[in-house]
């Protein structure tokens, strides 16, 4: 597990952003944030939240956004550490599951097939178009052999304990990863703002910014 601070300033907020797999800084350097700061979490080989916690702990607000692979590691982190608010984009906290996640044999068919042509082709279906596809592989700096530890890491992470409180999930009606029935079945009663939104499952082609998701409540189903 990497972290890396999108933005530090002293600010009293901080929004703790669980990356989905295969994310690097690089991507989401120019996102923005109004009196706020950022840290990533990104690239999971482990699950020991301590350096999380010291970097984040004398906030007094804090903040996750929490995105695909990402929602079951923000789920195992609340378990150590209350936050403020939780949103959550195109995931669930089971991620592999035939009813509420990515099916298990679509998992286990990225992980056997994953190459670099393969992986390219990933990345266009999570972001819907080949432009930002392009400008998303222009500035990773993965290589196969990590991509492949990271995927099968988070495939083998244990069960969230105790569903933490969500108040925001945004489930993308165009995502081509997390079928969105899934995560339907996955929120229901399960969260306290519930937006379906026609994005892809890599959202950020909509919400390009940290506020733009903290703040859509009003885009709520219910």
């Amino acid at each position: 597990m990497k972290t890396h601070w999108l933005k530090k300033e002293g600010n009293d907020t901080v929004v703790i952003f669980f990356a989905g797999w295969g994310q690097t800084p690089s991507f989401f350097s120019t996102f923005e944030a109004k009196e706020k700061d950022v840290l990533m979490v990104y690239h999971y080989s482990n699950i020991a939240f301590d350096n999380v916690i010291n970097e984040i702990e004398n906030y007094k607000n804090k903040v996750i956004v929490a995105w695909s692979f990402g929602v079951h590691v923000a789920g195992l982190f609340s378990e150590f550490i209350p936050v403020n608010q939780l949103i959550c984009l195109n995931g669930s906290f089971t991620p592999i599951d035939d009813k509420e996640g990515i099916p298990n044999a679509i998992y286990q068919g990225t992980y056997d097939q994953l190459t670099e042509n393969s992986w390219k082709k990933f990345v266009f279906r999570i972001c819907g178009n080949k432009e930002l596809s392009d400008q998303f592989l222009q500035v990773s700096d993965r290589t196969i052999e990590d991509l492949k530890e990271e995927l099968y890491f988070l495939g083998q992470l244990p069960k969230v304990n105790t569903i933490p409180s969500v108040d925001i999930a945004i489930i993308g009606s165009k995502d081509r990863i997390f079928p969105s029935k899934n995560l339907e079945n996955h929120w229901t009663n399960r969260v306290e703002h519930l937006i379906v939104d026609a994005v892809p499952h890599f959202g950020f082609s909509k919400y390009t910014n940290w506020d733009s998701l903290i703040n859509c409540k009003a885009e709520a189903t219910w």
